[in-house]
């Protein structure tokens, strides 16, 4: 078996793994106050269009539904962010028949 050195080291994952929670942190409290904000600024605008159901429970139910759909997209962006900078994570070596976790060879 042959030691490897450098930034695909679990030491250098922990090193990388402090900043990129930070900075998925940093991304959450962003898009959740855009969203927030967005809210405000959209929902007068459609009352005033007479788009009254959404002081009802059904528009309450709608903006949760819209919220709750752009917190799954945010996560999503977040989930990119440690997807690049994890590309060789340890997911494949899951799967049934891999080589590495059975060892086998295809």
């Amino acid at each position: 078996m042959q030691h490897v050195n450098g930034w695909g080291t679990w030491g250098a994952s922990w090193a990388w793994s402090p900043l990129l929670v930070i900075v998925t942190i940093a991304i959450h409290a962003v898009g959740v106050v855009w969203i927030a904000n967005v809210i405000e600024q959209v929902k007068p605008i459609l009352l005033r269009q007479r788009f009254r159901y959404l002081d009802s429970g059904p528009g309450a139910i709608a903006i949760i539904v819209a919220v709750a759909l752009s917190l799954a997209v945010l996560h999503a962006i977040e989930s990119m962010a440690w997807a690049v900078a994890y590309p060789t994570g340890t997911c494949g070596e899951c799967l049934p028949g891999n080589s590495r976790r059975s060892g086998r060879t295809h």
